[in-house]
């Protein structure tokens, strides 16, 4: 409980820090201005919206633990604090707060966009577990670059952002889950992602959305276990480091 009071202190304390979190809505910035002026929600918007939710919430806390304790860092290393605690903690600091929000946010929109109940319902019961997933993906990515230098944000103000590897890294993650996951689950993706491979591969190879599908779905099973072995290392990397 004490870990969680102390991120949200820090958040408040140093709300520069959370934008980074919400650079996705400047792509979606211009959509929205779309859907003002026209009235209809396009139906990829819940995919659009569930993926930039999954971002958030695995950068908001636990995407740069390490760094993020600023001069704290020695006294919690050398606190009772274990690396199961710690972790846990700063997992559950930012899903408390992005689960309800989260679902919340895309059953709004599934619900305002042309999407068929069954797919809405699936959006909707996804979100928290992808949340989950994301945020168990990136403090484990975070423990393992680490950053502790300022970045200037304004010309006056500097604070401490995640690492560019941790962040190319969790969003490439969440890109190709995202692909997997869309090709597995929808056939007209299958379709367009064949051809759009087939184009893309030299020497007039091809492939068929049968075989994409196969292969979606195989990679899948490492990218869903992905956080577990991301939460381990993440425990052990925070009960071994030691500062230099």
């Amino acid at each position: 409980a004490a870990l969680v009071t102390l991120s949200w202190r820090r958040a408040r304390r140093s709300p520069l820090k959370l934008l980074y979190a919400f650079y996705p809505l400047l792509i979606l910035a211009g959509l929205f201005a779309n859907i003002i002026q026209t009235g209809e929600v396009p139906a990829y918007l819940p995919y659009a919206i569930l993926v930039f939710l999954a971002w958030a919430a695995g950068v908001i806390f636990t995407l740069n633990p390490l760094g993020d304790q600023g001069a704290a860092l020695a006294s919690t290393l050398l606190s009772r604090v274990t690396g199961h605690t710690f972790v846990r903690a700063l997992v559950l600091a930012g899903l408390v707060v992005a689960i309800p929000l989260g679902t919340l946010a895309t059953a709004v929109v599934a619900y305002l966009s042309p999407l068929d109940v069954q797919t809405a319902l699936v959006l909707v019961v996804a979100a928290p577990i992808v949340m989950v997933l994301s945020a168990v993906l990136s403090i484990g990515i975070g423990m393992a670059f680490p950053k502790f230098e300022a970045t200037k944000v304004t010309r006056s103000m500097k604070t401490v952002l995640p690492s560019m590897w941790a962040f190319v890294l969790f969003t490439l993650y969440l890109f190709v889950t995202t692909a997997a996951g869309a090709v597995v689950y929808e056939p007209v993706v299958r379709e367009v992602g064949a051809g759009i491979v087939s184009w893309a591969l030299p020497f007039g190879l091809s492939v068929s959305a049968d075989t994409l599908y196969t292969a979606a779905a195989v990679a899948l099973v490492p990218l869903v276990v992905a956080p577990v072995a991301a939460y381990r290392y993440a425990v052990r990397r925070f009960d071994y480091y030691t500062l230099a």
